[in-house]
């Protein structure tokens, strides 16, 4: 423990030494600079404003899959029996070889009908604006009329789930790498990704507003 403190503490006057003791200084009084995205950068999806019934909504384009049943190899395992020779010393001092056996595990591939999920286009998942928050990459959060210019047209957003919490904007570098109209939408009405169970879905038309 020690050593470790003592390694820390010249790890630091180092830091001191190079930087000179201004520059330290205002690096350890920096204010965070925000925090990992809350998003994760698979979680994409297009989205567009839509008005339902006099009231605000989003409606996201969701990928959708259906299951099929398909040839796939699957890896299984047969057991074997080998032998081998070893040598071993007997009570009197000698040694002498004895033949083993023993039992393997041996991969091998079989075809088999498997059932999988398939790509089946795009589904829209209509939702409303009490179910959900928008925000730019600086953490300010985007009004219904606001979005209604923004996603006046069908554009990518990141979706994260509201049980994140608050929104907190993402670091300085990551905003970088980001076009800076970038929306993040906070909502749990929206499930992306391939689902690990799911039955043939029945074909959804998308409403007019959602022609491209």
């Amino acid at each position: 423990m020690r050593r470790l403190l003592t390694f820390c503490v010249l790890m630091f006057l180092s830091a001191s030494t190079c930087w000179g003791q201004q520059d330290l200084n205002e690096f350890l009084m920096q204010p965070a600079r925000g925090g990992p995205p809350i998003f994760d950068f698979n979680k994409l999806a297009m989205a567009k404003f839509y008005e339902k019934a006099g009231e605000p909504h989003l409606v996201f384009l969701v990928d959708q899959f259906r299951t099929e049943k398909r040839e796939v190899n699957a890896t299984k395992f047969r057991t074997e029996q080998r032998t081998r020779t070893v040598q071993v010393t007997r009570p009197d001092g000698e040694s002498e070889n004895v033949e083993q056996t023993y039992t393997v595990k041996v991969p091998y591939v079989e075809r088999q009908e498997a059932t999988v999920l398939a790509p089946a286009g795009e589904k829209p998942v209509t939702v409303s604006f009490d179910k959900l928050r928008i925000y730019r990459l600086d953490g300010t959060r985007v009004t219904p009329e606001e979005a209604a210019q923004l996603l006046k047209a069908l554009r990518p957003v990141f979706v994260a789930s509201l049980k994140n919490g608050v929104f907190e904007s993402p670091t300085e570098i990551v905003r970088k790498v980001l076009d800076p109209q970038t929306l993040v939408v906070l909502t749990d009405e929206v499930q992306l990704g391939r689902p690990a169970l799911l039955g043939i879905p029945v074909d959804i038309p998308l409403p007019p507003a959602l022609v491209r």
